[in-house]
């Protein structure tokens, strides 16, 4: 059977002995923790419930479901931060990513670590963190701003007022990332919005020796991704709003052209077929996520080979099997990871089978 994480806990002066608390379900995302002012921790899992978890070893009680609007999943941030917890011990600051006609947001809310209950506080912003100056500071783009902030009305007030500038983002539609430490001390990354003149290289196996693809430079949002003939790539750039776009160039004469895009939604592409006349394209929008075949040379339209509601579910195909007639999916249910095979004509068609799943002997 596959090994599973454990979580433990021990004081930094090591003066007392690890303690186990509990088995750390595949499911639950180790980004999404937090620690409460109480001590406990509360843990996000893929299903969008709250998880509290005491660090006494007690038994835990039952998780809460999160009031999450449509299309938005909750994030804490990459690491447990106690500044994000607000005074009464019950309220968290966090984001909240949203896909909408618009494109992509990300706004800041608090939840209620007690019913589940969350809240706008603000538009527009990420890594939230409480001040006790009785302040709002988070980051916009690659500044930081501080407003005004009532921990008990959950409301802002009066003008935002900066701190800094210079995050280092990767993408212009994102809030750069920050620590704000106990004392009062301000961290982040350097560098302002980087990431925007990229460019290819050729390589030889052993990384020593690299050769241009092309003077120009691009925005790259994704690999690149080579046909099996070698003849072309495809890659993902952002439009403003934070949609993705596929944009494909000839090997042999570079220069990227659009190739797919939605005007709600992303459009990324996963695999080539192995004849390299068309490519695996992954669509995603705010109620549905499909998988969609489309001829490079832009001679047919596209056509949907498979698609399901956003739910629960997450999927992406990786690759091909059978000859090119069964396509292999890396599948996400309820934040559990498998692998599935999608048959492209015949018996099966239209329904994913299960291949592996996270409860058998290996890795998926």
């Amino acid at each position: 059977a596959l090994e599973t994480l454990q979580l433990w806990k021990v004081p930094t002066d090591l003066s007392e002995p690890p303690l186990r608390i509990r088995t750390w379900p595949d499911n639950w995302d180790t980004r999404h923790i937090h620690w409460l002012p109480d001590g406990d921790l509360v843990a996000l899992d893929g299903l969008n419930q709250l998880h509290r978890i005491p660090m006494d070893g007690s038994p835990a009680p039952d998780p809460i479901d999160l009031k999450v609007p449509p299309g938005g999943g909750l994030n804490f941030g990459p690491q447990p931060e106690l500044e994000s917890a607000l005074p009464d011990g019950i309220h968290l600051l966090t984001t909240l990513e949203t896909w909408d006609d618009e494109g992509y947001g990300q706004d800041i809310w608090a939840i209620d670590t007690a019913t589940g209950a969350t809240r706008l506080v603000l538009e527009d912003g990420g890594s939230p963190v409480w001040s006790d100056t009785g302040h709002l500071v988070f980051s916009r783009g690659n500044s930081i701003l501080a407003v005004t902030f009532d921990p008990l009305t959950l409301e802002t007030s009066g003008g935002m007022v900066a701190v800094a500038d210079g995050l280092r983002t990767t993408a212009a539609w994102g809030h750069g990332a920050f620590v704000l430490s106990p004392a009062g001390d301000l961290y982040h990354k350097p560098g302002g919005l980087v990431g925007q003149r990229q460019t290819l290289a050729f390589t030889d196996r052993n990384f020593r020796d690299f050769t241009r693809w092309s003077d120009d430079t691009w925005a790259f949002d994704a690999d690149p991704l080579v046909s099996p003939d070698g003849r072309y790539v495809a890659t993902v750039f952002a439009r403003p709003g934070g949609t993705y776009e596929t944009w494909i160039s000839r090997m042999d004469r570079p220069g990227f052209r659009l190739f797919a895009s939605l005007p709600d939604g992303d459009v990324t592409p996963t695999a080539w077929t192995p004849d390299s006349r068309e490519i695996v394209l992954q669509s995603y929008s705010s109620d549905t996520i499909a998988i969609l075949i489309q001829p490079v040379d832009g001679g047919g339209e596209s056509r949907t080979i498979y698609a399901r509601p956003v739910e629960n579910s997450f999927f992406t195909a990786v690759d091909f099997a059978d000859a090119g007639r069964t396509l292999i999916l890396l599948w996400f249910e309820g934040g559990r990871p498998s692998l599935r095979t999608l048959a492209l004509d015949g018996a099966g068609k239209d329904e994913a089978t299960m291949l592996l799943d996270d409860a058998q002997d290996g890795a998926v």
